[in-house]
Parts: C-alpha cells; structure tokens; sequence
C-alpha cells in the first residue's frame, strides 16, 4: 500500500526538488494538518486578492506573482499528497482502525478506576513505552511507526497510527477519551474546529457597510509584501518538513478518591487501606478483583 506520508514530508532531493522516497521527517502527515493548511490557504488568497486589486505596488508585482504561483503549487502538492486507495484497501484501513481501538481501549483505565485511585502510573508508563498493541506489519509501514517488535508497538505509537487513520477517514474521535471505558458518565470528545464568518458582518453593522473593505483598499509598503511572503514560505517549509518530535511519556493524571464526609457507618479496605461506605462495600472489593484482572492482562501484554 501507498505511504500516508507524501513527498511534503519527506527530505527533499540535492537539488532540492520533492522525493517521493526520502526519509520521513514529519511525525504526522503534513495533509493532516488542518489549522496550519486553513491558515496556508487564507493568507495565499489575501495575497492572490491584493494582486488582483492593484494593492502590490508596482516594482514588487511580478516578482510576487511569480512568488505567489510557486506558494500555490507547493501548497497542492500538499493537499493532493493524501493518498487515494482502492475499496479493498479503504476496507481493510477500516478493519484495523476498528482493532486498534478496541486495543487501545482494553489497555485504557476505566474512568471509574482513574476517579476511585486505582490506575497506577507506572503501570502506565510503561504501556506508553513498550511494544503491547497488536498491529498490521501494513499499518506500521504506511504511518512510519517505530519500535515494531514481536507485532507489537507501544501504545503511543498506536495512538500515531489512530491518529492518522481517523484524519483519513475525516473523524473526531481520535482522543484516547473518545475510548475510554466508563460506567455511567460521558466520555471527552475532541472540540470541532470552526470558523467565525460574522466577524466581518458584525464590523460592517458597527462602522458601516464598506468600511472593512475601504480600510484594506490602500496599497500596501514593499517591506509589508515581502515580510508576508517571507511568513507564507516559512509556514509552508514548517509544514512540510517538520522534524520528529519524540511523543511525551508523562503518565495520565490520575484522581485521588475523595470520600465524602457526610459518610456515617465506614469499612477500611485491608488491601488500600482507603475508607468507603459499608453500603458500597461489595462494589469496592469487586472493583479490586475487576483490577486485578486488568493489571494481569496489561503485565502478558508487556511481556509477550
């Protein structure tokens, strides 16, 4: 199968043209990027438009045109660096995804567990760190994984494939809390990105109909053209060629239980020595047996 990551994020030839076989030098496929892609593709048009309106002055206009046509070819090869697959192919990224989660998940303290103290962080570190995700050999090759052994990654890398899988697909839910198991209580979702198009309406109904655009109407200084291209060119070689970035190993904050103290009658666990009410006994030893089960699954994971 064809890389998810493009000649945008690859390290480009001697003469400095793309390479569509060269090293991998992004952690995330530059086409994934969608905050530093809009930003790309708004202040390209703002210079295509001023162009367009005589706002470049004149010594500077084909020197920008030229400029301009180059940002808009590179900022292509960027968008069209998503790759294409087949049904058969799109079916099988489905079916991973699918395995990835649920195998991210089941390696996931509960948000019960997390709330009650008993997640252990190293526990976590060390799943963060170490092969324990089964994975496709094809999905570590085409999301350039690293640490691939015994068909395991550790479980930030699989987060990295999640990622890049659930941005091919166009969803929102490829935070761990998206699959993280919970008795009751909501899950955490990503925030959707949006844009504020009644920025410019509300200017209007303020100052009066015309007065954003009779502001921008005015030829704007040479140092203040080229200072734009200079930022437009160095957002796009940040963008494609972004070097590795080593995923952060600070375990996940876990909540200490906190016992309330209108609580009359209470029984000390002799196994956490924690106080709960005598009403919840029976929930709390069986949340022990439940995690027992769980730190016995983790600990094979990271041995096999």
């Amino acid at each position: 199968m064809k890389s998810l990551f493009g000649a945008p994020d690859r390290r480009h030839k001697q003469d400095g043209s793309a390479d569509n076989d060269g090293q991998v030098l992004s952690e995330f496929p530059a086409w994934t990027q969608n905050n530093s892609i809009n930003e790309l593709d708004e202040e390209i048009g703002a210079l295509e438009r001023d162009l367009e309106h005589g706002m470049i002055p004149g010594e500077l206009r084909y020197s920008a045109r030229d400029e301009l046509k180059t940002l808009k070819c590179r900022f292509d090869e960027i968008v069209s660096s998503r790759p294409n697959y087949d049904q058969q192919e799109t079916q099988f990224l489905h079916g991973e995804l699918n395995k990835l989660s649920d195998n991210i998940g089941d390696s996931l303290y509960t948000e019960y567990d997390q709330k009650k103290g008993l997640a252990r962080p190293h526990r976590e570190a060390d799943l963060n760190d170490f092969p324990c995700i089964p994975i496709h050999p094809e999905i570590v090759k085409i999301c350039n994984l690293v640490n691939f052994h015994g068909g395991k990654v550790s479980r930030n890398q699989a987060d990295k494939a999640r990622k890049i899988l659930c941005d091919y697909f166009g969803r929102d839910d490829s935070s761990r809390e998206a699959i993280r198991r919970t008795t009751g209580t909501s899950v955490g979702r990503n925030s959707v990105g949006y844009t504020n198009p009644r920025f410019a309406k509300a200017y209007d109904r303020i100052y009066g109909k015309g007065s954003l655009e009779g502001q921008l109407n005015q030829e704007i200084p040479e140092e203040k053209v080229k200072e734009r291209i200079d930022n437009i060119k160095e957002k796009m070689n940040t963008l494609e060629n972004t070097e590795n970035v080593p995923q952060s190993t600070k375990p996940e904050v876990v909540k200490e239980t906190v016992v309330s103290e209108t609580q009359v009658v209470q029984w000390e666990c002799p196994e956490c020595d924690e106080h709960v009410d005598l009403k919840r006994k029976g929930v709390h030893i069986a949340a022990h047996r439940r995690q027992e089960k769980k730190d016995a699954k983790n600990k094979q994971l990271i041995e096999a």
